[in-house]
């Protein structure tokens, strides 16, 4: 289980720049308890960048020079707590990415079936480690170049792990060449005791400089909550802000 946090800004700005001295509030969650590791995906040119480092963000000094120094008008930033057992190592710390898509997930996913089994492919591509998350990464890359777009494809692989797996959240974000995109989809009823009852809950905020999405935990008051079953689109070009249901946008 995991902390996100995405923004698009008006123009190529750091993560410091956007969190301004919320950024130490979001960090704490990283000493706190979710610090297996650390990555920052971000827009880069026509592609996508990522960085990443298998320890916790709040003691790396790379992280702290990438939130300063880091400039992009969209990134998401994942922290880490590995759970079901999974070691802490490079491979199997987020975001997940090819170079043109970039993918973070908050939750645990057990009993996954073989990928090919959720792709459509006889053989599904080989995961690099060992996590249900990297696995579910595969399964949306694959969705979103058979559907040839990338909100219906998101869409499509969630609601089909959703069909086929035991989970607690399949929260997620995407950043693409085009947009940044945060799925909120949980089940309520499996949330631990330990972790309250808003731990899977994603919010926003928009304003003229920046629109961010993130996990609960840190932020104050001013926050919209993304509905559970939606997803959050933010357009890169212009910071267009919607809500879709991911059920709507399989049946169009």
């Amino acid at each position: 289980m995991c902390r996100l946090l995405g923004y698009v800004s008006a123009s190529a700005s750091t993560l410091g720049q956007v969190l301004g001295d919320e950024q130490e509030a979001f960090l704490r969650l990283a000493a706190e308890r979710h610090g297996d590791g650390w990555g920052i995906a971000f827009g880069q040119g026509d592609g996508v960048g990522v960085r990443k480092e298998a320890a916790s963000a709040a003691t790396s000094p790379a992280f702290t020079e990438l939130a300063g120094t880091l400039r992009s008008d969209a990134a998401l930033v994942h922290l880490r707590w590995a759970t079901l057992d999974l070691g802490v190592s490079l491979a199997n710390t987020h975001p997940f990415g090819d170079g043109q898509l970039a993918f973070a997930h908050n939750g645990s996913i057990s009993e996954m079936p073989p990928l090919e089994t959720l792709t459509g492919e006889r053989s599904g591509p080989a995961p690099l480690g060992d996590t249900d998350s990297e696995r579910y990464w595969l399964v949306a890359r694959s969705a979103i170049e058979r559907e040839g777009e990338d909100l219906r494809g998101l869409a499509t692989a969630v609601l089909a792990i959703e069909q086929s797996c035991r989970y607690t959240s399949l929260n997620c974000m995407l950043i693409t060449p085009a947009r940044l995109i945060a799925v909120c989809w949980f089940g309520s009823e499996r949330i631990a005791p330990d972790l309250g009852d808003d731990y899977y809950d994603l919010s926003y905020r928009t304003g003229r400089e920046a629109t961010v999405v993130a996990s609960s935990g840190w932020h104050g008051s001013g926050w919209k909550r993304v509905p559970n079953g939606a997803m959050l689109v933010v357009e890169r070009a212009g910071g267009a802000t919607r809500v879709v249901a991911l059920r709507d946008l399989v049946a169009a």
